[in-house]
């Protein structure tokens, strides 16, 4: 009988473990049974442009030597590095709908340095951002067409 009451509870031990395993929740309040089930979001996560996907750049044009990157927060704000310079302002964001789009006060220190022309683009081009789309850790920035104008990849974060 003893025997029998150490296997059941041995039995319960292992059930209830799996269950609370399987039906566990994220920190940031996304249900997730595993990381690989979590989806990523664009807020608090820092993501790196592929220099190579900016819409309206030409082959020739000098690259920066800095990452030129990506980053807005829960209330909108947003910051990140041009390639030169650092940028920063706001934007309004709609994760429901994936819309997103820049102030046109986006403000930016004013160094000069390799990629002028590149950071230029860059940031001009984020005037023309209507809505965006994430697939794994991969962010679009889209035009009002659905073009894509220029590609990411998550860095850190959600």
């Amino acid at each position: 009988m003893k025997k029998l009451f150490t296997v059941s509870a041995l039995a319960f031990a292992v059930l209830f473990t799996a269950g609370i395993l399987s039906s566990g929740c994220c920190s940031d309040g996304v249900s997730c049974a595993g990381t690989e089930n979590r989806q990523t979001v664009i807020v608090d996560a820092s993501w790196k442009l592929r220099l190579d996907s900016l819409a309206g750049v030409g082959k020739t044009t000098e690259k920066p030597d800095r990452d030129v990157t990506f980053r807005i927060d829960k209330s909108g704000m947003v910051s990140g590095c041009a390639g030169v310079n650092r940028y920063f302002g706001s934007a309004v964001l709609d994760q429901t709908k994936k819309s997103l789009k820049f102030g046109s006060g986006l403000g930016a220190t004013k160094m000069a340095g390799k990629g002028m022309a590149f950071e230029d683009a860059y940031l001009k081009m984020l005037s023309r951002v209507a809505s965006y789309d994430i697939t794994g850790n991969v962010l679009r920035f889209k035009d009002r067409s659905g073009k894509d104008l220029a590609i990411f990849d998550l860095v850190s974060g959600k």
